[in-house]
């Protein structure tokens, strides 16, 4: 992908289930859980990032890595107990920095701190870079804000059952791409297929966001992330 968004890559076995209108995936076999973010390592988070921090590869909630649901996408992550809508999962790891990379397109993020991206990497398979796009039938589950301190934020957009596997929108930035995507994007800035054009908070999703945030973040955290107003 471009300098904004996520990827691609091997095969998969899969059972489908119909939730509601939304077909999800149970993935078989889960090969490991992404480690925990702790509320030591959230207090310790600068409140915007900076070139060459390293955000940790780690979520917020119990994930697994298993085989995607998606055709030729290789690994994906999968909930390992129900997640609530609104949920944290985690932010976007790697390292910042104001340099591209053209071999890592594909796992590089765009920010909202000028000329800085964070660059994922690819072997680490803990961590909300491995999340998949939803690709027709499938629906996505979890949406990305890029928040106004940096950080790139990775939440349940709907609710997710255990064993379900986490999908996405990558956004029309991300190119073109050699898969079918959704007739009707389940993310509120996608209109149908026509896949949004930027990653900014809705409005509606503040109050949310902020009742679920994680503990151990500070308020100047939340504030420095556009969450809280200034004092």
């Amino acid at each position: 992908m471009s300098a904004t968004e996520v990827r691609a890559s091997t095969s998969n076995t899969h059972e489908q289930h119909q939730s509601g209108d939304a077909l999800t995936s149970f993935q078989l076999p889960t090969f490991a859980v992404c480690v925990g973010t702790t509320a030591a390592m959230l207090s310790a988070l600068p409140l915007q990032i900076h070139e060459e921090q390293l955000i940790a590869y780690t979520t917020f909630v119990p994930i697994g890595t298993g085989i995607s649901a998606i055709p030729n996408a290789g690994t994906g992550l999968v909930a390992m107990n129900s997640i609530p809508r609104y949920t944290w999962v985690g932010l976007y790891p790697g390292k910042a920095t104001t340099r591209l990379n053209g071999k890592r397109a594909a796992h590089t993020m765009g920010s909202t701190r000028s000329g800085l991206y964070i660059i994922a990497d690819k072997a680490i398979k803990t961590g909300v870079h491995m999340i998949n796009e939803a690709t027709t039938p499938y629906v996505a589950n979890v949406w990305y804000v890029k928040l106004a301190n940096g950080y790139v934020l990775y939440f349940t957009g709907a609710s997710v059952a255990s064993q379900e596997e986490l999908l996405t929108c990558y956004s029309r930035s991300y190119g073109k791409r050699g898969y079918p995507v959704p007739t009707h994007c389940s993310d509120p800035r996608c209109i149908g297929a026509k896949h949004r054009l930027h990653s900014a908070m809705l409005k509606e999703w503040r109050k949310p966001l902020l009742a679920n945030a994680p503990p151990g973040l500070s308020r100047a955290f939340l504030e420095a992330a556009g969450l809280l107003p200034p004092p």
